[in-house]
């Protein structure tokens, strides 16, 4: 039980430092950089990082990676799983359209 209070305690004082921290404009500027470059490993790791310690911020920072998504797929058309789309798909699998019977050497079925 006196572990789960000091877990408790750290993710208290931790969230405090995200909250003084997050009030910078320049610590916005930065998240926002992250955000934008979010398939970059660290910079993904950095923003999952400040979602799960930060209580107050989790939102706003969710809010602006649902925004960044929205500008970049705006001019792609949702998908809607259709019998052409999926077989689209399949015709991606190797396994399902082999160009080389011995492709099927690789399939485990």
């Amino acid at each position: 039980m006196e572990k789960r209070g000091k877990s408790e305690q750290i993710k208290e004082q931790i969230d405090k430092l995200i909250k003084r921290l997050y009030v910078s404009e320049q610590i916005k500027e930065q998240i926002d950089k992250l955000i934008k470059r979010l398939y970059v490993s660290e910079f993904a790791n950095i923003i999952i990082f400040l979602i799960h310690h930060s209580k107050t911020r989790a939102e706003n920072i969710i809010d602006k990676i649902l925004n960044e998504a929205k500008e970049i797929f705006n001019e792609i058309s949702p998908a809607t799983l259709s019998k052409d789309e999926l077989s689209k798909i399949n015709e991606l699998n190797p396994l399902k359209n082999p160009k080389n019977p011995s492709d099927f050497k690789y399939c485990s079925i």
